[in-house]
């Protein structure tokens, strides 16, 4: 859909070029005319590479000759060689008067917008000896009027001829570092609402704009008493429509410019005011209806104000692709005292039958609709009607209600990858993925390296981004772990053959590309609190915690009965390598086996914890081996191997009675007294 999307661009572009900006010249300037409509001005040959040394020159100038109108000119689409971003040797420049001897507005080569002073802008481009694709521009009248960025004022602007563009912050502004500006845009007719489009969204992308500035759009004409519907500072688009639910849009923009960034960000609004539907008549034909795509679309519902006993026309939304499914958010209401009597009534389809279950307003739900069309209508308590602010897009498999399942192999590790790319993930995710064991005894193992953008700053309510772990097929199944800020958990087990990831990300998406993997795979555990029988030999074999080398579930406690192959033989148990974390809370115990039955004495013949690798001998043939862990994930576990050894032959007792000790000692004394005799003689 986006390919084709580009494609129609391109053949619109270069079937309106046909008509304005087929030329280039260098002696003389092409003329064009400049109205409400958008028309375009492109490189020679685009969007085919431009010839080198090309140079091209345009003059524009307002069709009417309206002294209230100035000429608004726009990139579309740039890409031409630059050195070291200077812009020149291939750039665009454009001054403002009907000839080159005019004020220069500005020399680029890259994304910007140009507005004239009057009723005539010069456009020229400059080619080096390089090839390149070139670019596209926009360009359409637009009404003047003073917007400068006033700091402790509001600057009121009518919107009497619509549409109605606007670019801030203004140069002025962002030189002295201005902090604050406001903008209250009032509807020229009584119960009108404005739309709001947003034409352009450039910010510094080496800034820091979050830790210094923001932009604020109210429904209403008061930020103190008004709905907010939007607070935002990052980079992408945060919306391609906005609709107010009355004749008053608020627009504040914070920030200290000169610590914000090095260049100034564009922000280009074209505003429309619309007249509200009489919730009095017939709803079928005043049925508010809006096309969305995956750009959000933010609107303030119900809209007009309304008496106790009207109630407002429902709400339609189309899915601009059938292949994708519309979402609605609800992301913010006027008061913060809703309860739940308070909520919306959502349909599938056209007919009032296929009613989604409702929710809450307060918990901000999310409404899916599996085909095409989703209709809204608040329900009404005490005679009162609240407004909401809902984020409207449309979202693909698996993030648009659905659940994706993935089939986990047995010691096969698989990368399970969210919404989006490795490096970065899409907003407003909300991704089910059930991952599945292949075997009915099996179990699921999920491991988590690295870290996600949101996380690093922490998120105490998880109300932006994060992941939830539930051991089963759905969310009714017992929570795992659920983590949206600081250090990641080791590692995840299920105790079943199903494990459900549940990724949900705000409207911000991932900003920056830091590395995070997610990896799972099935394994079947060898674990038990009831004695697994083993049977050693003169051959060493293993024995591991369970998942190692990576992770051994909590609160677990594991069993074995080691025996040898007969009764002249015993068990040696040696430990490889240990890490079973700090203090002794996880530890390898080895015991004397007890072979009575329902008995449990049994004398202890050592532990491992921490990182100690010691060796243990049963004295009288089979060991008991037991692993406890603790409450905590862990990592690691331990490795030992066993096997059995002859037991060793008693060494012979010698026993002396009375008698054999005076025996002894007289013929001891008996030698010594014929040794004497001997030597004297």
């Amino acid at each position: 859909m986006a390919a084709t999307r580009v494609v129609c661009y391109i053949l619109l572009i270069t079937l309106v070029a046909v008509s304005e900006g087929t030329e280039c010249r260098h002696d003389t300037y092409v003329e064009l005319s400049a109205n409400s409509k958008s028309k375009f001005i492109y490189s020679p040959n685009y969007p085919e590479p431009y010839p080198a040394h090309a140079m091209c020159k345009w003059r524009i100038r307002i069709e009417s000759q309206s002294r209230s109108k100035i000429i608004h000119v726009r990139t579309v689409d740039m890409e031409v060689p630059t050195k070291k971003d200077n812009c020149s040797d291939t750039y665009l420049k454009a001054y403002d008067g009907q000839y080159n001897t005019a004020p220069l507005i500005k020399q680029w080569c890259d994304d910007s917008t140009i507005v004239s002073s009057g009723a005539y802008v010069i456009i020229e481009f400059h080619a080096s000896h390089l090839s390149g694709k070139g670019f596209a521009l926009s360009f359409h009248e637009i009404n003047t009027f003073s917007h400068k960025c006033k700091a402790g004022g509001i600057q009121k602007i009518d919107l009497t001829q619509t549409p109605l563009v606007i670019s801030f912050p203004d140069e002025d502004a962002f030189k002295n570092g201005n902090g604050d500006c406001e903008w209250l845009f009032t509807a020229n007719k009584m119960d009108s609402k404005i739309i709001v489009e947003l034409d352009e969204w450039i910010l510094d992308p080496s800034s820091d704009f979050c830790n210094n500035s923001h932009i604020q759009f109210f429904d209403g004409d008061n930020s103190n008493s008004s709905l907010e519907i939007l607070k935002y500072c990052h980079l992408d688009r945060p919306f391609h429509t906005l609709t107010t639910s009355t004749g008053y849009l608020l627009v504040r923009l914070h920030g200290n410019w000169q610590n914000t960034a090095t260049k100034l960000p564009i922000i280009t609004l074209k505003l429309h005011s619309v007249k509200v539907n009489n919730p009095m008549i017939d709803c079928h034909s005043n049925l508010q209806t809006s096309i969305i795509d995956s750009t959000p679309s933010l609107i303030v519902y119900p809209p007009g104000k309304l008496q106790s006993e009207e109630e407002p026309c429902p709400l339609q939304l189309w899915s601009d692709n059938k292949e994708e499914t519309v979402r609605v958010d609800v992301v913010n209401n006027i008061d913060d005292n809703i309860t739940c009597r308070h909520y919306l009534y959502v349909y599938n389809s056209t007919e009032t039958e296929n009613v989604i279950p409702y929710r809450c307003i307060n918990d901000k739900p999310s409404y899916f609709n599996p085909g095409h069309i989703k209709i809204l209508k608040p329900y009404n308590t005490d005679n009162i009607t609240e407004k909401v602010v809902l984020r409207a897009y449309t979202v693909a498999p698996p993030c648009d209600g659905s659940v994706l399942e993935q089939w986990a192999h047995n010691g096969d590790k698989k990368t399970l990858k969210l919404a989006g790319s490795k490096d970065a993930y899409d907003n407003n995710g909300y991704c089910k993925y059930l991952l599945k064991a292949e075997d009915e005894d099996g179990k699921i193992k999920l491991f988590v390296s690295g870290s996600l953008f949101e996380w690093s700053h922490g998120d105490d309510n998880c109300e932006n981004d994060f992941i939830a772990l539930y051991d089963g097929n759905d969310e009714d199944a017992p929570m795992i772990s659920k983590w949206c800020g600081g250090s990641v958990p080791d590692g995840f087990h299920s105790t079943g053959k199903n494990m459900l990831v549940i990724f949900r990300s705000n409207q911000h998406g991932r900003q920056h590309q830091h590395q995070y993997n997610i990896q799972y795979l099935a394994y079947k555990e060898m674990c038990s609190k009831y004695d697994i029988p083993l049977n050693a030999s003169s051959s060493p074999q293993n024995l591991t915690s369970p998942g190692y080398p990576d992770y051994y579930p909590p609160d677990s406690v594991c069993n074995w009965s080691i025996r040898p192959s007969s009764n002249e033989h015993h068990i040696v148990l040696k430990v490889i390598n240990t890490r079973l974390g700090p203090h002794c809370n996880s530890m390898l115990s080895t015991y004397e086996y007890n072979e009575i039955p329902n008995s449990d004495a049994t004398e202890l013949i050592g532990r491992a914890c921490d990182s100690e690798t010691p060796t243990f001998i049963s004295s009288r043939g089979p060991m008991k081996v037991q692993f406890r862990s603790n409450k905590f994930w862990n990592v690691g576990g331990f490795l030992a191997e066993y096997w059995e050894e002859p037991m060793p032959t008693p060494a012979a007792s010698v026993v002396h009675s009375s008698s054999n000790i005076l025996k002894s000692c007289y013929t001891h004394y008996f030698i010594i007294i014929i040794c004497v005799i001997l030597y004297h003689r």
